[in-house]
């Protein structure tokens, strides 16, 4: 039986109609949270025709890259609810390209969404925390980024996703530090090769290229994984969910590997 740790809880996940996203909403919405899903594919924050996902979870437009849009799906959510309680960082992307290939654009355009856009949806969410912790609408708040194991040892299908998703686990260190006094945690999951349409996509510029199919270039990855096996989306969810928990109330600053052993700590 699932319980109910987030009842009184409002979160925000970034990136959320696919794959991780989706799946990070919906195990939320399982513990009762009153769950904001944001992506860009949604439209704008004021568009009227965004229903909700299901009846848990409500969908809102936004850009990551775009900082007007930011500020107002959190003042949208906190005009609402009161109060956020958890942001999740999700929203990113990759650009799959040899290393002689890789434009300037490919380049600002990933640190864009996945290191930038990360960066000032936390610095939005964790004004309002500091609000809400001082007037007493929180006692405490919870930021988990997606990182990713590309981002810790550099073994990745491209340069530009690596080094953002290092400066993702650098960020959530520097503004964990920052954030501690005001009893708002931040940490990283760096998931590994999670079997989701993100690694799909992967598998259909890499697959030809090794005369293989899309699908068996994904499940050969597997190979390098000490437990022999891809990860799923709701492995990242069920990560993402403990360290937003008051499970983790004294875990601050770390990144948990959520990889079957592909990059030990």
């Amino acid at each position: 039986m699932t319980s109910s740790r987030f009842s009184d809880r409002v979160v925000l996940v970034t990136g959320a109609a696919i794959g991780i996203g989706a799946e990070i909403c919906a195990r939320f919405a399982e513990e009762d949270a009153q769950v904001f899903g944001a992506d860009v594919s949604w439209g704008s924050p004021s568009d009227e025709s965004n229903e909700a996902a299901s009846s848990e979870i409500r969908k809102l437009g936004m850009d990551v890259t775009k900082h007007q849009e930011i500020q107002d799906t959190v003042d949208e959510i906190v005009s609402s609810e009161g109060k956020i309680d958890v942001l999740v960082n999700n929203a990113g992307l990759i650009v799959p390209r040899p290393l002689a290939e890789v434009s300037r654009e490919d380049w600002n355009r990933t640190f864009e969404v996945n290191s930038s856009g990360l960066f000032f949806c936390l610095q939005a969410v964790a004004k309002t925390m500091i609000t809400g912790v001082e007037n007493g609408a929180l006692t405490s708040g919870s930021i988990v980024n997606i990182a990713s194991v590309a981002g810790l040892d550099g073994r990745t299908t491209s340069t530009p996703y690596g080094a953002s998703k290092a400066a993702v686990v650098n960020i959530t260190r520097s503004t964990a530090r920052e954030l501690a006094k005001h009893n708002i945690r931040v940490n990283a999951v760096c998931p590994g090769i999670i079997d989701t349409a993100f690694n799909a996509r992967l598998g259909d510029v890499f697959g030809p290229q090794s005369g293989i199919s899309s699908r068996e270039w994904v499940e050969a990855r597997a190979d390098g994984v000490p437990m022999g096996k891809l990860g799923t989306a709701r492995d990242v969810a069920n990560a993402v969910a403990f360290l937003a928990s008051d499970d983790a109330s004294y875990i601050t600053a770390q990144t948990l590997n959520v990889d079957g052993g592909f990059v030990p700590n």
